[in-house]
C-alpha cells in the first residue's frame, strides 16, 4: 500500500515520482476482481474541474457466494465541496486563535500542520507542530486550542467514543489519547511489538482500540478499548477504517501502472468483503487517501502522473465497492511535510486540508449519488 506519508504531493509534482507496490490481499479469500475503466481515455485539460462524463462499465464479484453482476454504464454525479469550511492564517504565535504554524527551512521541505481527524461529534483536530499545540475546529470555523501532550506529533486518528489518538513516533515514542478539549486520557508507550518506531506510517483505530501501522502494512494494537495494553501481540491484516468495521488494502498493480487494486474485509469477525481493480487513464503516481466512514462511504484517492496538481477521489459504497461519486481535489502548492491531508467525516463526506501561501483551508466534500 503506497501512501504519501511524509512525501508531499508537491514534492511528487516536482519530479520524485516513484510507485511502490505492496499487495496486501489475503489470496485464499480473493475470489474475483472488478476491472473498471474509471475515466474515458481522452485528452483533457489538466485543470478540468470535474470528470462527470466518464463511463463506469463494471464487472463485479464481491464474494464467493455472489454471481457476477453487470452494472449500467451511467455516469455518477461528481461530488462537490460543501459549506463546511475553516480558514487558518499562518502564525508562529502559540496563543493566537484561528491560526496554524508554518516554518520554512533553508534545506528540505517546510513544516506545517501534519495531520487531521474528525470525531463523531463533527469536531476536527489538526496537529500544529510548529506551535506545539492541537487546534480544534467545527463546521463554523476554528474553535479552540490546547497544548500538545507529545514532543513531536506525527499523526492523529479519531476514536468511536469521540476522543483522539496522537502518535509521536520519533521523540516520546508513545500514543496519547486526548478528549475533544485536549485533556490526556491515556498515555501508552509503543513497545517492542510496534517494531522500529521510525518506520511507523500512521495511527488508526479499530473501534476504540488504537493501532500503529508499520510501513503501510499491518496495524499493531497498542491501546485496548479500556485504555490498557492489548492482551496479545496480534496484528490486524490491513488498515482499520474509521467506520470501526472495515480493514482496507490498496496498492498499485505492476507499477508503473494505471491499475489500482482495493480489498475490503471486516474485522469483527474477519470476513472478506470484496476485491476490485480500478483502471485509470494514466499511470498512478501514488495513493493519497483510503478510508471509510460510518455513513457507508469508502474513499479512494489517487494522484495520476499526468496530473500531479490534483487528487482524484472516488466515493464507493462500503459494502459493495460500487462507485457513488467522484471529484478532483487540488493539491497544495506548498512543499510541506505532511502525514495526512484527508479525513472522513463520520456522518458523511470527507475533509481536505489545502495549504497555500496565505494559510490553510479545511473544506468538506460530500458523497452524493
Amino acid at each position: 500500500m503506497e501512501f504519501m506519508g511524509e512525501r508531499t504531493l508537491t514534492t511528487l509534482r516536482m519530479g520524485a515520482r516513484r510507485a511502490v507496490v505492496v499487495t496486501l490481499a489475503v489470496a485464499a479469500l480473493i475470489v474475483g476482481l472488478e476491472v473498471r475503466s474509471v475515466f474515458r481515455h481522452e485528452p483533457r485539460d489538466a485543470h478540468e474541474a470535474t470528470l462527470a462524463d466518464a463511463p463506469a462499465a463494471t464487472r463485479d464479484v464481491p464474494a464467493a457466494a455472489n454471481a457476477r453482476n453487470d452494472l449500467a454504464t451511467a455516469s455518477p454525479k461528481p461530488i462537490e465541496a460543501s459549506a463546511w469550511r475553516a480558514h487558518f492564517s499562518w502564525s508562529s504565535d502559540p496563543s493566537s486563535q484561528g491560526t496554524l504554524g508554518r516554518l520554512a527551512r533553508s534545506e528540505g521541505n517546510a513544516e506545517g500542520p501534519a495531520s487531521l481527524a474528525v470525531n463523531a461529534a463533527g469536531t476536527a483536530l489538526l496537529i500544529d507542530g510548529v506551535n506545539h499545540r492541537l487546534v480544534f475546529a467545527t463546521d463554523t470555523g476554528p474553535s479552540h486550542v490546547a497544548a500538545s501532550p507529545v514532543a513531536l506529533a506525527f499523526d492523529v486518528t479519531a476514536l468511536a467514543n469521540g476522543s483522539f489518538a496522537l502518535l509521536d513516533r520519533l521523540v516520546d515514542k508513545v500514543v496519547v489519547v486526548v478528549d475533544s478539549q485536549g485533556h490526556v486520557l491515556v498515555r501508552a508507550p509503543l513497545g517492542i511489538q510496534a517494531g522500529e518506531a521510525g518506520l511507523l506510517t500512521g495511527v488508526f483505530s479499530n473501534r476504540d482500540e488504537v493501532c500503529v501501522e508499520r510501513e503501510h502494512g499491518a496495524c499493531v494494537p497498542v491501546v485496548s478499548p479500556d485504555g490498557g495494553a492489548p492482551d496479545d501481540a496480534r496484528e490486524l491484516p490491513g488498515r482499520p477504517a474509521s467506520d470501526g468495521v472495515s480493514l482496507l488494502h490498496a496498492g498499485i498493480v505492476g507499477a508503473p501502472s494505471a491499475r489500482v487494486h482495493l480489498t475490503r474485509s471486516e474485522a469483527h469477525p474477519f470476513r472478506h468483503g470484496f476485491t476490485k481493480e480500478f483502471l485509470f487513464p494514466a499511470n498512478v503516481g501514488a495513493l493519497a487517501f483510503l478510508d471509510a466512514n460510518s455513513a457507508g462511504e469508502l474513499y479512494l484517492g489517487v494522484m495520476l502522473e499526468s496530473s500531479p496538481d490534483e487528487v482524484v477521489v472516488l466515493c464507493l459504497a462500503t459494502e459493495t465497492g460500487i462507485e457513488r461519486g467522484r471529484t478532483v481535489v487540488p493539491t497544495s502548492p506548498l512543499a510541506d511535510e505532511v502525514t495526512r491531508e484527508f479525513a472522513v467525516v463520520p456522518n458523511g463526506g470527507f475533509l481536505h486540508l489545502h495549504r497555500t501561501v496565505d494559510g490553510a483551508n479545511v473544506r468538506r466534500y460530500p458523497c452524493e449519488p
